[in-house]
């Protein structure tokens, strides 16, 4: 099993996103390209000043923490519990149920997942009125920042339609996660980890941290690097098919969540992800920018609905 001692803090760029919010042109253009920069390097970054409110972001912090510390039966009045979850990216997946590395025992963390409007839709348990009044709208606001940054993608790629990622992600369908690592009270298994080493599977992933920490990046070198909490900051990182649409240029590189230092074991973690998946029906091709004679495409072409569903069914298991 390898090291699981965090390594350099240094190695995934901080970049301020505001000059690509409000700045001119040519400043808009400087930010995609420390983008570009950061997608062919690590595969991940932080960026400050983006477009959600921070106080959004804490009080989804808080309900998610409410909604966890319910009981066992009330969270599984969610549960992804058939085949329409694996569609609907929906549901409440339980201690072990998802298992990130297939080599690995399942995943020590629990997770609610949210697709478009499912959570106005459920039944929710008593009490978890104003975590439905959250998501419904927090889950707009992240698709809201996600198309900013697919149009920052598009312009750090040189494409000829500046809305080319944003067109081909409009029907918006996303995954919101909420995720809960519990304390470890127990030996773990032989190589369980938080979050078993994967790669994520859409075009980009926006992710929110609690100081618990853990959290960490395997570099092309094969170095794996931390990417601790900084605070007012998101994390976002290359998935497959951005990886599959640049061939290769960008990173959709492994990361995971290692157990806490020993003495910290009782310490909760969470976390808040944002999956920004293409359109189901989009047929993801090497774009024409990344591929040259010398260069041609490395993977052949495949449906984003039907691959994102292929691999949600390979790792979650249905309760």
């Amino acid at each position: 099993m390898p090291s699981l001692t965090p390594l350099s803090t240094h190695q995934v760029r901080v970049i301020d996103f505001n000059q690509f919010l409000q700045g001119s042109s040519k400043e808009r253009q400087l930010i995609a390209d420390q983008i570009h920069l950061a997608f062919q390097e690590t595969g991940f970054m932080y960026l400050k000043n983006y477009s959600v409110d921070q106080s959004l972001i804490e009080n989804s912090f808080s309900n998610s923490r409410k909604f966890f510390n319910l009981s066992l039966d009330q969270k599984k009045q969610l549960s992804w519990s058939d085949d329409t979850n694996y569609y609907e990216k929906s549901g409440y997946v339980g201690l072990e149920k998802e298992t990130l590395d297939l080599n690995s025992p399942g995943d020590f963390k629990e997770m609610l997942d949210v697709g478009k409007a499912c959570g106005n839709t459920w039944d929710w348990p008593i009490g978890q009125e104003l975590f439905k009044d959250n998501i419904a709208i927090l889950y707009p606001a992240l698709t809201k920042a996600a198309n900013i940054i697919l149009e920052a993608l598009a312009l750090a790629l040189n494409l000829p339609d500046a809305q080319y990622f944003v067109n081909t992600h409009d029907e918006e369908d996303h995954e919101l996660r909420f995720i809960f690592y519990p304390p470890i009270d127990h030996p773990l298994k032989p190589g369980q980890l938080r979050a078993g080493a994967h790669t994520d599977y859409g075009t980009i992933t926006l992710v929110f941290q609690d100081q618990a920490g853990g959290l960490e990046v395997k570099l092309r070198s094969g170095e794996w690097v931390s990417v601790p909490y900084i605070p007012n900051t998101m994390v976002v990182n290359v998935g497959n098919l951005l990886q599959r649409w640049t061939n290769d240029q960008y990173c959709s590189n492994p990361h995971r969540v290692i157990p806490p230092a020993t003495g910290q074991s009782d310490r909760s973690r969470y976390s808040i992800a944002f999956f920004c998946h293409p359109n189901s029906q989009t047929e993801i091709s090497c774009l024409p920018s990344c591929q040259s004679r010398e260069n041609p495409p490395r993977y052949p072409s495949v449906s984003a609905g039907d691959y994102i569903v292929g691999l949600l069914q390979a790792t979650i298991e249905l309760s």
